[in-house]
């Protein structure tokens, strides 16, 4: 837990939970969890194939031999070449996806993949899975079947099943159709705000609909920090629609309700990215 924390708090992790609310008990229908990789080792695993991905990731992690971006590195590479994802954990409730209840939560699962991936300028995504209905899960999404792994009687993988590595590169989304699941992932641009840390944190949270105090009690801060962040917000989408920023174009309303639709549809805007060397004031 102190672990996840860590990496959550840091921008190094994505993750989503799906939950559902039945006679006024809330309970958790599914879950995901992805981190970014160090560059070169999505090449190495995948060329070299063993069982267990995500084990050796925490084996690493508690070594202190990290195999992960930092939140500090995230946006170097994000700005660069683009980062590498590794699918850490994916699990739901055990339903039949051929009824209409698996099929919503089928769709809200494709939905919660599409917002923690969207935006980042994505590489390559790797995720190794050990049921076979997952495996036809991510099939289905347009991912490729990267490795079939056979248990071995040693190793450092605990799973005693077999399991299948899937994955897509940038390279290979190319020829997916252009609206598919997996190649959406593959399609980015650059920020035009290039908002900070805290900015997008409280973001994120306006996003969720909450208020101003609830975002001050979620970020453990006081309202008039909150309000300071609004008004950062809004000094520098008024510096990028008076055209003093790279990438300007047409001028956009101050309002929060605005702001937020765009941001809504523009998920860069929430990413770590290299804000440009020449910014206004700076």
């Amino acid at each position: 837990p102190e672990l996840w924390t860590r990496l959550l708090a840091d921008e190094a992790m994505e993750a989503r939970t799906i939950v559902s609310m039945t006679d006024g008990v809330e309970s958790v229908d599914a879950f995901g969890a992805s981190v970014f990789l160090r560059p070169g080792l999505f090449d190495e695993w995948t060329a070299r194939p063993h069982r267990g991905i995500v084990e050796r990731i925490y084996r690493c992690v508690l070594a202190s031999d990290s195999p992960l971006l930092t939140g500090r590195e995230l946006p170097k590479a994000n700005s660069g070449a683009g980062v590498d994802v590794c699918v850490l954990h994916f699990c739901e409730r055990p339903v039949d996806l051929n009824t209409p209840v698996g099929q919503q939560l089928l769709a809200m699962g494709h939905a919660a993949f599409r917002d923690a991936h969207l935006g980042y300028h994505i590489r390559s995504i790797v995720h190794e899975t050990f049921q076979p209905v997952h495996k036809a899960l991510l099939l289905a999404s347009g991912m490729a079947q990267l490795h079939e792994c056979a248990p071995q009687p040693t190793g450092d993988c605990s799973d005693p099943r077999p399991s299948t590595q899937v994955g897509m590169t940038r390279v290979q989304s190319l020829a997916e159709p252009a609206g598919s699941t997996i190649s959406l992932l593959f399609r980015s641009e650059p920020p035009r705000y290039y908002f900070s840390a805290s900015e997008r944190r409280v973001l994120r949270a306006a996003l969720a609909g909450r208020s101003d105090a609830d975002i001050a009690a979620q970020l453990l801060v006081t309202r008039d920090a909150v309000k300071k962040v609004w008004r950062n917000v809004f000094a520098r989408v008024g510096e990028v629609a008076n055209g003093s920023a790279p990438g300007a174009s047409s001028p956009m309303p101050p309002r929060r309700r605005q702001l937020l639709e765009y941001i809504r549809q523009h998920p860069e805007e929430l990413r770590p990215f290299v804000r440009p060397s020449k910014w206004p004031n700076e």
